[in-house]
């Protein structure tokens, strides 16, 4: 098993505040609000937790959970939350967002976010589509690499 750093603590998520935190070693439960409304969001190291067994994950990768909210406060969170941890934890290329298969809502948001559909998992017995956002330094690629010099 890889050695998993812990969470990071978050200051602060742009446009949200945070009403309640409970900080464990490798993961991170908030109460967060944004005007009137107010949700669950959870980040737990992808080494430490569900993940680690569905997906290839690094020591430094989180996966993001959501309670139920609006398409449009979902996109504005997962900005913020890319954002907030961007500051927090720099070395972690990769954020991991499951959505239930059947939750199509939830998938065009994940998507409008800039998170990516890879790969259909299935977790607790319910099918989920695992999307992942990651920085541009990390999806940036040589576009000469498929090129294979003769000789």
């Amino acid at each position: 098993m890889i050695s998993v750093p812990p969470i990071p603590a978050l200051g602060a998520i742009p446009g949200w505040g945070i009403l309640r935190a409970d900080h464990r070693t490798y993961a991170l439960d908030l109460r967060v609000t944004r005007g009137e409304r107010a949700g669950a969001l959870s980040l737990e190291r992808c080494a430490a937790g569900r993940m680690r067994d569905v997906y290839p994950v690094a020591r430094h990768d989180i996966e993001v959970r959501t309670g139920r909210m609006g398409a449009g406060a979902l996109v504005c969170l997962l900005m913020a939350v890319r954002s907030a941890l961007a500051d927090a934890d720099p070395r972690c290329l990769r954020l991991l967002y499951a959505v239930p298969a059947d939750d199509l809502g939830r998938l065009a948001a994940a998507e409008s976010a800039a998170f990516r559909r890879v790969v259909d998992v299935d977790l607790g017995g319910e099918e989920h589509c695992l999307t992942v956002w990651e920085p541009a330094s990390v999806t940036r690629r040589d576009q000469g690499l498929h090129l294979i010099p003769e000789g």
